[in-house]
């Protein structure tokens, strides 16, 4: 969750707060502010590939930044745009990141002209974040790591942008093959049980995955309008796997209850693995996984859809917290998988909650 003092806060919560879109294309150490209209949106997508995209619509009078060649600031050969949004507090401004986006593609774009001059242009621009450099940057040839190398030395090679280190670092297992850069990435974060993402400015971070399972403690507690989705998936876990980093302890823990439609003997089995270095022995291990199996047997996933103020501004991908429906008189607490933000500030947030809740 992105931190900002009270006064800031206190204001997003604010229904009647003003707000607009502020952007800056950057490319080669050359930079332009952009004019952009309240059309199009930023979404963030936990599970995709590239987790964070959009599209923007600039407009200006005069001098032109149409995009007629490849090194011009809108064009997509590596040029990024820095996306923002300024808040109108009682006697200032304060500006929130949104993130750093890759250009990826433009429409051209089109000019009015009178007497040979440039009355006015607009073009549209197409972004994704930097997990696309990732994407299209694909390791030719299956390859190994280097001797010794640990999970942020290993990111630190891959990730061709900078990093910023969340959680320890482990060794990683002899033998981990790369098949292309993207997977080699989330199977280096996985080795702490964490998931790849991108902070505001644009570096490469791990956070723990789902912590919907397994955090208790919330980030953030705001109002919106909770939209519940009824539909069923199996998404369920009836088998797990705790295992020490270095692979020294490793334990089992199974759903073998057949009165419930969920155990391995009627749903088959549907694993959850668990790496942790507190895993020190196999008593530890053994304990660790039946704990588990217990939170996992005990909770279950539902997807819920949001829609808040500008509060939501703060929250990112991983976020974890409850959202309150004063109106309806229900809450929910779950993780962020999913967040829609309109580039017209006058538009609701639109959240995607993964909700855990007791069977």
């Amino acid at each position: 969750m992105f931190d900002e003092v009270d006064e800031v806060r206190a204001a997003l919560i604010d229904s009647n707060v003003e707000s607009y879109v502020v952007a800056q294309a950057q490319y080669q150490g050359r930079t332009a502010l952009l004019n952009v209209v309240p059309d199009g949106d930023l979404t963030w997508d936990a599970d995709g590939e590239i987790q964070a995209s959009g599209s923007l619509r600039v407009v200006g009078f005069g001098d032109e930044l149409l995009p007629r060649s490849r090194d011009a600031l809108l064009a997509p050969f590596g040029q990024e745009v820095t996306v923002s949004r300024v808040v109108r507090l009682r006697n200032a401004e304060a500006t929130i990141p949104l993130g750093v986006f890759r250009i990826i593609g433009n429409d051209g774009g089109r000019r009015s002209l009178r007497d040979g001059r440039v009355l006015d242009w607009e073009v549209g621009v197409d972004l994704a974040d930097r997990f696309r450099m990732l994407q299209r940057g694909k390791i030719v040839d299956p390859a190994s790591p280097p001797t010794g190398a640990s999970m942020w030395s290993e990111l630190q090679r891959l990730a061709l942008f900078p990093l910023l280190r969340s959680v320890e670092d482990v060794p990683v297992p002899a033998g981990m093959v790369y098949d292309d850069r993207i997977s080699a990435v989330h199977n280096l974060a996985a080795l702490v049980n964490g998931r790849p993402r991108l902070t505001r400015q644009g570096a490469l971070t791990v956070l723990p995955a789902d912590r919907w399972l397994t955090e208790s403690v919330p980030e953030f507690d705001i109002d919106g309008t909770i939209s519940w989705d009824e539909s069923q998936s199996d998404e369920f876990f009836n088998f797990v796997w705790a295992h020490s980093d270095d692979g020294q302890f490793s334990a089992f823990a199974v759903l073998d209850d057949d009165s419930d439609p969920r155990s391995v003997g009627r749903a088959g089995p549907s694993t959850y693995e668990h790496s942790s270095p507190v895993y020190t022995s196999q008593s530890a291990a053994q304990e660790g996984a039946q704990t588990i199996l217990t939170r996992l047997v005990n909770r279950r996933s539902r997807t819920v859809t949001v829609e808040v103020g500008a509060i939501g501004l703060l929250l990112d991908l991983s976020d974890f917290g409850w959202v309150r429906d004063p109106v309806q008189g229900k809450a929910v607490l779950g993780e962020v998988r999913g967040i829609r933000v309109p580039n017209d500030p006058t538009e609701p947030i639109r959240l995607e909650l993964i909700v855990a809740e007791v069977a």
